[in-house]
């Protein structure tokens, strides 16, 4: 997940739209994040995207069923 997240700040937009789609799909989460958007703009997304990696990162259990990383 962190690696994934590291990607959001690369200066490939292409690597940046990459990792946010490895991240939405294992999570279903968004955080309004914009590959294509200015840095600040994507700044405020990956702090939140940052932030709720924090709050759950020892929580994550993987759901079969949905094929992707939950917090109970």
């Amino acid at each position: 997940m962190e690696p994934l997240l590291r990607r959001l700040d690369d200066k490939d937009a292409a690597v940046r739209a990459a990792a946010h789609a490895l991240l939405r799909r294992g999570t279903a989460k968004d955080f309004g994040y914009d590959a294509a958007a200015s840095s600040d703009d994507r700044q405020a997304a990956v702090t939140k995207w940052q932030a709720w990696w924090l709050s759950v990162k020892d929580k994550l259990v993987y759901d079969p069923a949905t094929k992707q990383l939950a917090a109970p």
